[in-house]
């Protein structure tokens, strides 16, 4: 998606296959509906929302229906389904990792592979992740390890089973020494918070004329990718683009925005995404204006 972001596309066009779904004789790669509603809802967050889905394959005609059902309902505005954190195959990051070393000359949003941000949440990743491989703690950071922890003998076994399989798998070579720390094991999910403290900063009377997902950036006034303060409704482009509503924040200390790209809302004070029933009322003004 950070690629897809960068290349800004107009309209996506998707060639819907249920290959790959759960109950495909061929495929076999098990993803549910709620899988495939979740694809369905990262692309909304695409070119203001223009999405196509064309179906195009598939070997089981009911998971065919149940997949497409799920993905139209996505697109009709209902609710998206929420799935639990996935622990991928060894095989699977040495991939990402390939994909990366080659696409990253060419796509800035992939530059992080050859230099990690300088920030106190790499410090301390790298400070628990040491702990860890020393006296077999648990993290406990906003953005959790996929892997789960260890509750009897017989999951410790499993365990124990994946880290060797992963310590045979040969290394893609890094331009990073920084880079190296977070290796096939260090896979993590965003998890928001279902509170914060900073809600009450938040702008009580939105004015749905202000939370237009046309409007161009205070300062630059592009339109690629902008988020807007929930607390004077002011409209600026990511960091993505010139980073002009982290500036915005710097200078008025206020917490709150939200993506008009994926209407989520992130703090920068606790610097972290956020969920909450309270945000409900400027998501649903900024959804009307995306999707109409």
């Amino acid at each position: 998606m950070p690629v897809a972001y960068e290349f800004n596309p107009d309209l996506v066009l998707v060639s819907a296959g249920f290959d790959g779904a759960t109950g495909d004789p061929l495929g076999r790669y098990n993803i549910t509906p709620k899988g495939f509603a979740q694809m369905t809802k990262m692309l909304c967050s695409l070119a203001n929302g223009k999405v196509i889905l064309g179906l195009e394959g598939g070997y089981n005609l009911l998971s065919i229906s149940e997949s497409m059902a799920s993905c139209v309902s996505i697109l009709l505005g209902d609710r998206c389904p929420s799935i639990p954190p996935i622990n991928a195959k060894p095989k699977a990051y040495e991939s990402i990792r390939n994909v990366i070393k080659t696409h990253k000359k060419y796509w800035s949003c992939l530059k992080f592979d050859e230099k990690l941000p300088n920030c106190e949440f790499v410090k301390k990743f790298k400070s628990e992740r040491k702990q860890k491989n020393n006296s077999a703690t648990e993290n406990s950071y906003t953005l959790r390890s996929r892997n789960k922890p260890k509750e009897n003998e017989i999951v410790e076994q499993e365990q124990l089973k994946i880290s060797e399989a992963i310590s045979n798998i040969p290394e893609v070579p890094s331009e990073s020494s920084e880079a190296n720390d977070f290796d096939l094991l260090s896979a993590f999910s965003v998890i928001p918070l279902t509170f914060c403290p900073h809600l009450s900063e938040l702008n009580s009377n939105p004015d749905p004329r202000l939370i237009d997902v046309n409007r161009p950036c205070f300062k630059c006034n592009s339109i690629k990718e902008n988020w807007i303060c929930l607390s004077c409704f002011e409209c600026g482009c990511s960091r993505f683009v010139s980073e002009h509503m982290l500036e915005h924040h710097d200078s008025t200390q206020h917490p709150m925005v939200l993506s008009f790209s994926d209407l989520s809302v992130w703090c920068y004070i606790c610097e972290s995404y956020v969920h909450n029933d309270m945000l409900t009322q400027v998501k649903q003004m900024a959804y009307k204006s995306k999707f109409g």
